[in-house]
């Protein structure tokens, strides 16, 4: 083993002395890394458990003296993992920059090692109890690592590190305590307590920490108070504090409550808003504790809720505009989640071919990338994206009738989230997801007569011409009878595609539930109504409706449409300029648009004649439905054969008679 040392340090013998080269300026001395490649030559298997103290047993084996160097004046960079010397350090290289010790042996840094130039001192998986008994002057130190120190019961004192930068204290399990000299590092940015189970607390003067943009209290199991002074660092992007216990008590809240209410929730005012990350992962938030507020983190791009009991987001998420990142991971109890500022990927753009005309953008939903909503099983609604609910408690006419809703609640069924991940047992569900309404129930039988069907995964037909010019193609109702192929349904995302193949428009809807047969032989039927705008079906056009993938097996596959004649009203007006001039137009108003606009005259008046009661009135904007004609009063400065009879200082006024 001596000789192994020897090899990798590069010290010589000189009879009975031994003295390393004057021109070292980097060694590496790494006991495991040594063991490891004996045993390879040897085809030793050895087994080496992570932080564990059987490491420092393995070191003990071979001690080295600190004499050996003595005479490396210009070392600078040094690697002594699970290394143990003997000796006194009053000789040591005094130009250290970079001092790694992994299984650091000792239970504090020995009083004679001059380490004052030191840049870097990594001290992982050491024995230290307390780092140095005095205050140490290093005044170049900028990093501090002691992750997996087990043994350190409190930090040393920061006060002569001046430029420390990062300082880590990952999984120092018996760490009780945090020096308040902590307060002194201006320079610092980076600070990880993770997993410090025993710590309870914080000093008040981290607050003073101006640098500091990253904090990391992650299980930290035990820390119920987090100081105040947390808001008075303007510098804080990112906060971790998943798995800790301070929503569980209102000791722990205090720091978040502005003042005390009778309502549990709490305000979120004292957070810094300069934050742009936070996680609370695994809190134990629930709605009485969740905040009501979040006006002041206006830069917060990431939030991280999983694993918390709560049942809903507060309406103020809203307020957060630049969020782009929200984690709600096997948050059980999550029912709703409100509109929220940004919708990643909520549309997909369909490119199928070079030809004329445009794309259609249909419903795609975020990506999981970006809303995270994995095993949020009793996740039924996201506002502006999907509502699902029981069949008997939605209103609308079209789904009601088409069911006997008495018999068909009786029959529960499967339903598969593909956005959570998760399955639930429902009664029939109606799906409303961006203007698209479908309905998912356990049977065969087709509620309605469809125009054309099949039993293959596609239908082609060409629509007809309708009788009127204005008659448009409103909607499509398309029924699918399926049974499961194979077990892949919740492996691939099921679409339906409307192809008008003479338009060359494509139009794709990705449900984010699906019905899950009980087995093979069972059938689950599938109803949607898809609404359709004017000009992207016409009569004449060949369209292709298909179903993808095929692992399903279709054992019906219906289509219809349905069309409505839109009226439209023309009529001839003289329209008066500013000067003489009197010019004629013609105007086609659609009174399913135009009608609902006349509300925007605000308070402006139009004077009407009652010819049948012989009277005047002065109103709103008005409509006349008299045998079948439509009129409308509005406030044009003429009457319906040109004659000029309003003014336009103050208000408009019409005599229409």
């Amino acid at each position: 083993m001596e000789e192994c040392f020897e090899r990798s340090c590069g010290y010589r013998r000189h009879g009975s002395t031994r003295q390393g080269s004057k021109t070292v300026k980097c060694l590496t001395l790494d006991l495991k890394g040594l063991l490891e490649d004996k045993a390879k030559r040897t085809n030793t298997t050895l087994h080496f458990p992570k932080h564990s103290k059987s490491q420092f047993l393995m070191a003990n084996d071979v001690d080295m003296e600190t004499q050996a160097f003595a005479k490396m004046k210009r070392l600078k960079l040094l690697q002594l993992d699970y290394v143990k010397l003997k000796g006194d350090f009053k000789d040591f290289p005094k130009r250290l920059r970079w001092l790694r010790w992994h299984g650091f042996c000792m239970q504090s840094f020995p009083v004679d090692f001059d380490i004052n130039e030191l840049v870097v001192l990594d001290m992982r998986n050491s024995k230290l109890k307390q780092v140095w008994k005095d205050t140490e002057c290093l005044p170049n130190l900028k990093i501090l690592n002691l992750n997996h120190s087990h043994s350190l019961l409190k930090t040393p004192s920061f006060s002569g590190l001046p430029s420390l930068e990062k300082l880590m204290l990952k999984d120092c399990i018996n760490l009780v305590e945090v020096d308040q000299s902590i307060g002194e590092l201006k320079m610092l940015t980076f600070l990880n307590l993770k997993d410090c189970t025993t710590l309870r607390k914080l000093p008040r003067t981290i607050g003073s920490l101006i640098s500091l943009a990253e904090l990391i209290l992650s299980g930290c199991s035990r820390l119920d108070d987090v100081p105040r002074e947390l808001h008075n660092m303007k510098s804080l992007k990112v906060l971790n504090l998943d798995e800790t216990s301070i929503c569980q008590t209102r000791l722990g809240l205090h720091w978040l409550l502005p003042k005390r209410s009778k309502e549990l929730g709490f305000s979120w005012a004292s957070l810094p808003c300069s934050l742009v990350k936070l996680s609370l992962e695994s809190c134990k938030l629930s709605d009485d504790v969740m905040p009501n507020d979040l006006y002041n983190l206006a830069s917060l791009k990431s939030l991280n809720l999983s694993r918390n009991p709560i049942h809903c987001l507060p309406e103020s998420i809203k307020k957060i505009t630049k969020l782009d990142e929200l984690l709600l991971t096997s948050c059980t109890e999550l029912q709703i989640i409100p509109k929220l500022p940004v919708l990643p990927n909520v549309f997909e753009f369909l490119t199928i071919s070079p030809f004329k005309g445009y794309w259609a953008i249909l419903p795609c939903f975020f990506s999981s990338t970006r809303c995270v909503i994995f095993g949020c099983e009793k996740l039924t609604e996201v506002e502006d994206l999907f509502k699902l609910g029981p069949i008997e408690n939605f209103e609308e006419e079209e789904i009601r009738r088409l069911f006997n809703l008495d018999s068909i609640s009786r029959n529960r069924l499967k339903l598969y989230s593909y956005l959570a991940d998760s399955i639930m047992l429902a009664t029939p569900q109606v799906l409303q997801e961006c203007g698209i309404t479908s309905t998912l129930v356990v049977g065969s039988e087709v509620p309605i007569v469809f125009k054309h069907r099949t039993n293959e995964h596609r239908i082609s037909f060409s629509l007809p011409t309708p009788s009127h010019p204005d008659e448009k193609i409103h909607r499509f109702s398309l029924c699918i009878v399926f049974s499961l192929a194979s077990d892949q349904i919740l492996e691939f995302l099921p679409s339906v595609h409307i192809f008008n193949e003479t338009k060359r428009i494509m139009q794709r809807y990705r449900s984010s539930f699906i019905g899950i047969p009980e087995t093979n032989d069972n059938t689950m039927l599938w109803l949607i109504h898809w609404p359709v705008t004017d000009c992207e079906f016409e009569g004449g056009d060949l369209v292709s409706y298909m179903i993808v993938p095929v692992h399903l097996s279709i054992r019906k596959f219906d289509v219809t449409y349905e069309s409505q004649h839109k009226v439209r009203y023309k009529y001839g007006f003289s329209h008066v300029s500013t000067g003489n001039e009197v010019t004629t137009r013609n105007m086609m108003m659609d009174l399913t648009k135009d009608l609902p606009s006349l509300e925007s005259y605000g308070n402006v008046k139009v004077q009407l004649c009652n010819f049948i009661e012989e009277s005047k009135v002065v109103a709103s904007p008005q409509v006349l439905y008299d045998y079948g004609i439509i009129t409308t009063f509005d406030p044009f400065p003429f009457d319906y054969i040109g004659h000029y009879h309003g003014h336009q200082a103050g208000k408009t006024e019409v005599s229409i008679c």
